[in-house]
């Protein structure tokens, strides 16, 4: 064998040594790049599952972010709860139901790591540019938070997702009931371990309330009529506060009759197409005009 194959053959032999021990190195070095169950390109992720939620969440994470498999087991379980109450009270109203697989939520560390998981299928909340979700596949991906806010964060998304499921995926619903009823049951979530099936924000009722007696609010009639550029313009962070709000009224305000009207006119709602011009007015029996003066009634007992 000449002298000059055999060095090629030397330095071919040294520098698989040199690949190799790198390998080994990285491997040592960063565990999490082998991971089991790793969603992204972030570190290994601990999971946890339910009947009906599978709950993916980093090991590790910065101060005063959820991490680790009791986080994730916490997650879970208020999840869980979640799609019970929900089920429970709003799937026959909504025509939703969870998907028959179970939920899969998956909490990345960063906002990059949340876009490079969202496939094309998935839908990006629009109040929130780092959550997704995937009604058919039943897969929410979302930037990680403090406990209480990606439990809030979650159970947002959760909403879109079974609202984008309704009457099989064709239910167009009006902005502000979308909106609306995502924070409202948002608000529900307080992550101390417990789970309610919705909540009123009592600031915002007192700052909605401040600005109607300026006539500066956004009144109920642009509200139900405005389209998604109403809630992502100029005015938008006051249509999701009053939204929130006008949903709670709908659902157990001072007047009874209004929550059975509601849930017929969630019907109106889940057909294809847009709702028929009037039909808010039209099922509760009253104007909105009238509708917006019992509202601001409502509120004024709840504001603080």
């Amino acid at each position: 064998m000449r002298v000059a194959t055999r060095l090629l053959i030397l330095k071919l032999a040294l520098a698989a040594a040199l690949i190799a021990a790198v390998v080994l190195a990285m491997h040592l070095l960063l565990p999490g790049l082998t991971g089991r169950g790793k969603p992204a390109a972030g570190g290994a992720s601990a999971v946890a599952e339910t009947a009906a939620v599978r709950v993916s969440l980093p090991c590790e994470a910065p101060a005063g972010l959820p991490a680790g498999l009791a986080a994730a087991q916490d997650l879970a379980r208020q999840l869980d709860t979640f799609l019970k109450l929900f089920s429970a009270e709003y799937a026959k109203a909504l025509d939703a139901e969870p998907p028959a697989a179970k939920l899969a939520v998956h909490v990345l560390p960063t906002y990059a790591e949340a876009l490079a998981l969202a496939t094309g299928a998935m839908r990006q909340d629009p109040a929130d540019p780092s959550g997704f979700y995937d009604p058919e596949k039943g897969t929410i991906a979302a930037m990680n938070r403090p406990f209480r806010n990606l439990v809030g964060a979650l159970v947002r998304l959760a909403t879109r997702l079974l609202m984008a499921r309704s009457a099989g995926g064709r239910a167009r619903w009006s902005p502000w009931l979308a909106e609306g009823l995502a924070v409202y049951l948002e608000q529900g979530a307080t992550g101390a371990g417990t789970m309610r099936l919705g909540g009123v924000n009592r600031r915002d009722a007192a700052v909605v309330l401040a600005l109607a007696g300026r006539n500066a609010h956004v009144p109920l009639r642009m509200l139900t009529s405005g389209g998604p550029e109403l809630f992502a313009g100029p005015l938008g962070a006051l249509a999701y506060r009053e939204a929130a709000l006008l949903v709670p009224f709908l659902l157990w305000g001072k007047d009874p009759s209004h929550r059975d009207a509601f849930l017929r006119y969630l019907a109106l709602e889940r057909q294809p197409g847009p709702v028929p011009h009037g039909a808010l007015e039209n099922t509760l029996g009253t104007d909105l005009t009238a509708l917006e003066k019992q509202w601001l009634a409502f509120l004024q007992t709840i504001a603080r």
